[in-house]
């Protein structure tokens, strides 16, 4: 069994397994600066990743705390539902 390394020290996220793209927790993205979280919330829609609930209300409240992303289109589309 190997260690796990947090999500969010393995970038570029486009370059990332689905597997792992599905893999974050809510601290790591708590803790990751807009474009990074951003970058990732779209590496997610390219691989089309189904993520869990949690998952998604966590990538919602973070971008709520910033600037609405110009481009929703590039998110997935399930996380938009979280967005307050």
């Amino acid at each position: 069994m190997g260690v796990r390394k947090p999500c969010a020290y393995l970038w570029p996220a486009s370059s990332l397994d689905p597997s792992l793209l599905g893999d974050f927790t809510c601290m790591e993205v708590s803790s990751m600066s807009f474009e990074r979280a951003q970058e990732l919330a779209m590496a997610i829609k390219q691989k089309n990743v189904t993520l869990r609930v949690d998952q998604l209300h966590c990538l919602a409240l973070h971008f709520s705390k910033h600037l609405i992303p110009k481009n929703l289109d590039a998110f997935p589309e399930d996380m938009l539902l979280f967005f307050k």
